[in-house]
């Protein structure tokens, strides 16, 4: 039983001029119900059932939200850069570039899919330089490396350690930090 107040029809009869009474089918963009959405509404339940899937494959995967944006997308850039890569090798397998096809010369999908690639890696690449995403990793790092070093001074001086071993157990996280 649908509710009182779900999304109606805002198709109007062609007769009367007065908006349809029947409820909008879930997904139709102006609402329409069955009869006013037509030929659509089999694209549109596609497109419904799509996302319901896309939202289950999520919840399976047990998507989380990103703690770390500015990693997330250092890694996107390594994978558009990957993908780059490997359509740059299918290119260059081929033999021609372009087909006679049924409308006349055509691209390869292979040339189009690099084309698509490229774009896509150069504007990540392009939205980390713009956002100084590697100043700001390397600030973080930094961060972190110092409140490792001072949590390593707290422990070192409640075991009553000396200075010199003191010393020597920072110079050598440093170094492991720093690799």
């Amino acid at each position: 039983m649908k509710q009182p107040d779900a999304p109606r029809c805002e198709a109007k009869s062609k007769r009367s001029g007065e908006r349809c009474k029947a409820y909008a089918v879930r997904g139709t963009d102006p609402a329409r119900c069955r009869h006013h959405a037509g030929k659509r509404l089999s694209l549109i339940r596609t497109e419904v059932a799509v996302r319901q899937d896309a939202a289950a494959i999520l919840r399976r995967e047990g998507s989380q939200p990103v703690d770390d944006p500015l990693s997330v997308l250092a890694s996107l850039a390594g994978d558009a850069l990957a993908w780059r890569d490997a359509c740059s090798a299918l290119v260059d397998r081929l033999d021609v570039v372009r087909y006679q096809g049924a409308g006349g010369e055509q691209l390869r999908a292979e040339v189009a899919l690099l084309e698509r690639a490229t774009d896509r890696a150069v504007r990540i690449v392009e939205s980390m330089a713009r956002l100084g995403i590697d100043e700001r990793l390397a600030r973080i790092r930094g961060l972190q490396a110092e409140r490792v070093v001072r949590a390593l001074d707290v422990t070192l001086s409640s075991l009553d350690v000396t200075d010199d071993v003191r010393d020597l157990a920072r110079q050598r996280l440093v170094r492991e930090l720093a690799r």
